[in-house]
């Protein structure tokens, strides 16, 4: 593996959330397989024979940690057998326990780390359940400590997260603040106010409430709800194990002493997981709603700014406080006389403070555009610490200006005024940024439904047509669907949908904006960053889920057309779950490379790809799949074309967090946007690095993690990082910098538009510009 760690930048000094773990250096674990004579096949009755060995006195004594197949423990023993009667019948099994391993830390080989970190990670988890915090989903959680918003019928449950991983400055504990949302009112309560809205309530509640995940009080499990079974209630009846019949009234009230007060109320059907299959049970759960409480919030809920700025309130934690919750955490646990004995037993410890790093802040990038009184590049001023030059567009041309000449403003009748004015107001900023504006042909219609936006856009349809601008009285989907279905499937039109509120103030700020974002959409662009690679093209990718059709997702492709990422071309393709994206990748990949051959009049001499939308545990099928389709594409333009080429996975949802110390004021606050982290926290197995790209100004500052699974660049890491960063400053929706490369935004705008409301392939036509944004 190349040297990750780089060299530019201002040394700057952090901490982070993972706490060392320290041990005996001739430290060793070993690991026993454990057989069954005659065989048990249920996990339970497994783990309950071999534990009856581990009480005081027993053969196997303490500590020991089973899984139902491997056993670990602190000393070695040889191959033994135990024995033990089965409760259901009183047989006699033969358990035959036979050494595999010696698990020792830091070996460097991944499968013996791998089985060591999951090891460390059931252990940590006997430790949540001595401290008796609630697993909910992958979790846990506090609930005596639950925050409640009243007025909006939630509650929000404190808690963590936790992962222990082998890293390059050694195995630590990753952990890191969460918080579980809880809505008060039952799934029943849900039900019935759909009830009283009227309608089809059956379609009602399939919206609500199939796909969401719901806990279950008298056990506190979670659940995803997968359908809603109309035609059985609380009264029907299921076969127990013994095959005797009983009530789900009668199994609740007996089992979890709950009482079923509706007798008519459906129940919910949840498939039986991965999980449950490998432990044999294949039919499906199925739940009372009036037990069931949603977690999480609502479409309806996500678009209530106040809801929001409450829940907010509670959920964003300044870097100061998070470190204080996640040291007194560790205390909490280094204090617990259960915890102590049992770490003291494994001959484990943790520490009790955030662990110390040393990272790099990069230079702040040159962003560039026109001068307002002639065509030479100017550099934008602004705060290296914000990341933010939006105060400095004024008077300044965008680098690529597109004249909109022929295009249509569609309003109602009740908003032509404000149809007017902003009009007059994209024509008045416009100049200045160096974007001729004509007058639109306006078209005012005297409903706003739907039918009656596609029937007058359909009338002024025309080959010249640059755009149609159509203003709504508010944000309904279904017609901005119809819209962008019209123009992006059955034509290749350019389309800006605003809504009425949105002129309400600011009206100015707003077209400005506008304005840049039509450009976009036109084929121009507004700023640039110098890059020093030439020949070189950047690719985007993600995919997103396709809300018309379970079980189907969006790849979106976003290729540069220009070294200076200010050009793109674009495509997408559809796959179904567990089916990989070969077919639609090669078409991409080709369609890309002759796009860029077209436009250049040469192929590029690199590909850098950055891959977003990927989890943890689908890095080797990227790898084998993904990164493999590339290389089999670049030999359909001959066997002597071999780019240097760079596969980059970009992950988002992390659980690292970094705080540095305010010299001034003495407290923890979140790092400088440009900050690089490339040692002690990284992936001792991978070529890894994190980058905090923006500012914030709420909450912690969550950074981007990069993984370049591939490279044939021969560049160093120094320069994918300073690469990357690069790369933040150049996406066109907003004056600043963000968490990801502009490409692989460029992907989720347009992976995002083809799930939500296009369901099928964009017009060709449209594939040479930024339409999606």
């Amino acid at each position: 593996m190349p040297n990750k760690q780089g060299t530019s930048g201002t040394p700057c000094s952090l901490v982070s959330n993972v706490f060392p773990i320290t041990c005996a250096k001739d430290w060793v674990l070993y690991q026993y397989h454990v057989d069954f004579n005659p065989d048990i096949e249920n996990k339970q009755t497994r783990l309950g024979m071999v534990y009856r060995h581990s009480r005081p006195n027993g053969a196997l004594g303490d500590p020991i940690l089973f899984d139902g197949m491997c056993l670990y423990m602190t000393r070695k023993m040889e191959t033994f057998d135990l024995f033990s009667q089965r409760d259901s019948d009183g047989a006699n099994i033969r358990i035959t326990i036979k050494p595999v391993a010696e698990l020792r830390r830091s070996t460097g080989v991944l499968e013996v780390d791998g089985q060591l970190m999951t090891v460390f990670n059931n252990l940590f988890k006997k430790v949540l359940g001595i401290l008796k915090l609630t697993k909910v989903g992958q979790h846990y959680f506090n609930p005596d400590l639950k925050i409640e918003k009243a007025n909006h019928r939630l509650e929000i449950w404190p808690g963590f997260q936790t992962a222990i991983r082998s890293f390059d400055g050694g195995i630590m504990l990753q952990c890191d603040i969460a918080h579980k949302i809880m809505r008060i009112d039952s799934v029943l309560d849900i039900m019935y106010e759909l009830n009283q809205r009227g309608g089809n309530i059956q379609e009602a509640c399939a919206r609500m409430i199939i796909g969401g995940i719901v806990l279950t009080r008298y056990n506190n499990k979670t659940y995803t709800i997968d359908d809603i079974e109309w035609n059985e209630n609380p009264s029907s009846t299921f076969p127990k194990k013994d095959g005797t019949a009983v009530t789900y009234n009668e199994y609740y009230k007996t089992t979890h002493d709950c009482t079923i007060h509706d007798a008519k109320q459906p129940l919910l059907i949840s498939n039986a997981t991965k999980k449950d299959r490998r432990a044999g049970r294949t039919e499906p759960y199925k739940l009372i709603p009036e037990l069931c409480i949603m977690t999480g919030l609502s479409e309806d809920a996500r678009s209530n700014f106040q809801l929001m700025r409450d829940v907010a309130e509670t959920t964003r934690v300044r870097p100061d406080a998070r470190a204080q919750r996640l040291e007194a955490f560790l205390t909490q646990i280094n204090s617990h006389p259960e915890v102590t004995t049992m770490m003291q037993q494994w001959g484990l410890s943790f520490s009790e403070r955030l662990q110390p790093i040393t990272s790099r802040v990069l230079v702040a990038e040159t962003v560039q555009m026109r001068r307002g009184n002639g065509n030479e590049l100017v550099n934008l001023k602004y705060q290296a610490e914000v990341a933010d030059w939006g105060g400095d567009l004024k008077d300044k041309k965008m680098v690529g200006s597109i004249a909109l000449r022929s295009w249509v403003m569609v309003a109602t009748k009740r908003d032509s005024e404000k149809a007017q004015n902003a009009v007059q107001m994209l024509r008045r900023v416009g100049g200045p940024l160096g974007m001729a504006v004509e007058q639109p042909r306006m078209v005012y219609l005297t409903d706003d439904r739907t039918n009656t936006f596609l029937q007058a856009i359909r009338q002024e349809l025309r080959p010249d047509l640059q755009l149609v601008m159509a203003l709504c009285p508010n944000n309904r989907k279904d017609r901005y669907d119809a819209i962008k279905k019209l123009l992006c499937l059955d034509n290749a039109v350019p389309s800006q949908v605003i809504l009425t509120k949105t002129l309400a103030k600011n009206v100015m700020s707003v077209m400005t904006k506008v304005a840049m974002q039509i450009n976009c959409k036109l084929g121009g662009s507004v700023w640039g960053v110098p890059i020093p690679l030439k020949s070189v093209m950047f690719i985007g990718f993600d995919t997103y889920h396709d809300s018309s059709q379970k079980n189907r997702s969006v790849g979106a492709f976003v290729a540069s057309l220009t070294h200076d990422c200010t050009r793109y071309t674009s495509s997408v393709m559809f796959q179904h779950n567990h089916q990989e994206l070969v077919d639609g990748l090669q078409t991409s990949i080709t369609a890309a490379l002759r796009a860029y051959n077209s436009h250049n009049g040469g192929l590029p001499d690199r590909i850098m790809v950055f891959r977003d939308g990927v989890g943890e545990g689908q890095l080797p099928v990227v790898r084998e799949h993904e990164v493999k389709q590339f290389m089999r594409c670049f030999k359909q333009f001959g066997d002597d074309y071999n780019p240097k080429f760079t596969f980059t996975v970009v992950t988002k949802r992390v659980n690292a967090r970094f705080m540095r110390k305010d010299k001034r004021r003495g407290n923890l606050e979140n790092p400088a946007p440009g900050t690089v982290i490339d040692t002690v926290v990284t992936n001792i197995n991978r070529w890894d690095f994190y980058l905090v790209c923006q500012s914030v100004r709420q909450g912690s500052v969550t950074p981007t993690a990069f993984n370049i699974l591939h490279d044939t660049s021969g560049l160093a890491s120094e320069h994918h990082q300073r690469l990357a960063y690069k790369l933040a400053h150049l996406y066109y929706n907003w004056p600043g910098t963000i968490r990801v490369p502009a490409p692989c935004q460029y992907a989720h705008k347009l992976a995002f538009l083809v799930g939500q409301s296009l369901h099928r392939d964009p017009h060709l036509a449209l594939a040479d510009k930024l339409y999606y944004l």
